[in-house]
């Protein structure tokens, strides 16, 4: 199976992004399945996010990184355990 890489696409003013940004750096540092990357497009990160048409701060995108295909999006208000349980899902289904 192909690699998964999950993208965590945030934001300096996004409030939603601060609190679960915690999360997601103690998430990345416990897995080793999958890789990561931060995108934050108030710095002018924004070329990955309009090729994947992010609409909503925080976004989770979970990509295959040989195709670039998306298979899977978790957007808006995230709980911890929704971020957990999504990153599960990713890093079992390889």
């Amino acid at each position: 199976m192909d690699q998964v890489e999950v993208i965590f696409f945030s934001g300096d003013s996004c409030p939603k992004c601060k609190a679960i940004k915690d999360t997601w750096e103690q998430a990345v540092s416990l897995n080793t399945k999958l890789d990561y990357r931060y995108v934050n497009t108030s710095v002018g990160d924004l070329a990955l996010a309009r090729q994947y048409r992010i609409q909503a701060l925080p976004t989770f995108l979970a990509r295959n990184v040989k195709s670039e295909a998306e298979i899977g999006r978790l957007s808006g208000e995230v709980s911890k355990k929704m971020l957990l349980d999504f990153l599960l899902k990713h890093a079992t289904s390889e």
